[in-house]
């Protein structure tokens, strides 16, 4: 061998070891799922639901994208850690993210060989599929997309399961039923977690801490455009939300309708009813909670975070700094609202409720629109 050719297969064996994986195997297995049901208030409240259920697994949590849906732009994907701290989540459980599980680990112990790559599915599922009997888990958006955007294609076909022989997603009876030793990798169709979200998980949100990017974005902001105290609303009332609220009757009782049970309550026993205008408040109502809860906070400046219309020709006359964020960027409107010395949010709204528990964790007062009384409080067992 020539000294040319020993160096370059010197430098093609060195480029594979540094290409080779530093991420050590979980032996317990991985639990990967699509965050397919609603937008990003949806897919937090399934995404802490799923948190548990996997923990209770023992098994590693493969952290999606967050799936974000424009008209224009059509389906997007934000990694987890785009947003939010991976470290703090580990603090409760194992977690990695998809793409570095896809790059790392996928390639040696979830090979697209042509039966290792499952994809699992409740048996009720595979009647929207064209046989009737496999899974369903890329017709549609946003399921055909999201999986798309990892390169996966389950050409190991379907694993169906009987739903109500595994309580759903009880997690003894998955241990019991798919050990990892021939199930290393579990793919869920859809998110194995509760929506509404469940009392006991809403604890879990305290995990789930900005990353140092979007604080930064954030906390720049409010020292620049916000005086405290300050206070932030949340104004539902886009043309979405309104044809939401059409379901909501005056008397009807409700504790599972989106983010409601935030404001009736967790125990049907003790059902709060929920009025349609808990769900989209009148603009008078809206603007008296505003001044209340500013006095009593001896506020001056207002943050609107909204879908929508800012109503800040009704807020005109309050004689309150109204603030917005300049562009269209939710999830810092979000992190602005949990920083607030006090916010004022929707019932129904899954966003809403993300900065609800994110408050409820640090201690932060919390008012509804158009409800009065004592929301209920996060469940702190087991956490």
């Amino acid at each position: 061998m020539t000294m040319s050719r020993f160096f370059v297969l010197v430098l093609l064996v060195l480029d594979c070891v540094v290409a080779s994986s530093d991420v050590e195997w979980d032996a317990n297995g991985y639990v990967l799922y699509c965050p397919c049901m609603g937008r990003f208030g949806n897919q937090v409240e399934q995404f802490l639901g799923a948190l548990r259920f996997i923990k209770e697994m023992n098994r590693t949590i493969v952290v999606p994208p967050w799936v974000a849906y424009n008209h224009e732009e059509g389906t997007s994907f934000t990694s987890y850690s785009s947003w939010f701290d991976m470290d703090e989540l580990n603090k409760y459980h194992r977690a990695i993210p998809m793409e570095t599980f896809m790059k790392e680990l996928a390639p040696i112990h979830w090979p697209d060989d042509g039966k290792s790559r499952k994809v699992y599915c409740p048996d009720g599922a595979t009647k929207r599929s064209d046989d009737g009997k496999s899974c369903p888990a890329k017709i549609g958006n946003p399921f055909g997309p999201f999986w798309d955007h990892s390169n996966i294609e389950f050409t190991g076909g379907s694993e169906v399961f009987d739903y109500g022989k595994m309580w759903g997603y009880n997690a003894k009876k998955w241990v019991e039923g798919y050990p990892p030793s021939a199930h290393p990798v579990i793919a869920f169709m859809g998110a194995p977690g509760s929506f509404p979200i469940k009392q006991e998980d809403r604890g879990l949100q305290k995990y789930v801490k900005f990353s140092s990017k979007i604080q930064d974005i954030a906390l720049s902001f409010i020292e620049k455009s916000l005086k405290r105290p300050y206070l932030a609303v949340h104004l539902r009332n886009g043309m979405d939300w309104v044809r939401s609220c059409e379901h909501v009757g005056g008397s009807t009782v409700y504790h599972d309708f989106m983010g409601s049970a935030q404001c009736c309550g967790y125990d049907p026993r003790k059902k709060h009813t929920l009025t349609k205008e808990m769900c989209l408040p009148t603009k008078t109502s809206i603007v008296e909670k505003v001044r209340r809860v500013s006095a009593l906070h001896n506020v001056s400046h207002v943050f609107i975070a909204t879908d929508k219309d800012a109503m800040l020709a009704e807020f005109r006359d309050t004689g309150l700094e109204l603030v917005k964020y300049p562009s269209n960027y939710p999830v810092v409107d979000m992190a602005i609202m949990t920083m607030a010395d006090a916010f004022i949010g929707n019932c129904v709204s899954t966003f809403t409720s993300f900065a609800v528990r994110d408050r409820e964790v640090k201690g932060l007062p919390n008012y509804f629109w158009a409800f009065e009384e004592e929301h209920p409080k996060i469940a702190h067992e087991e956490l």
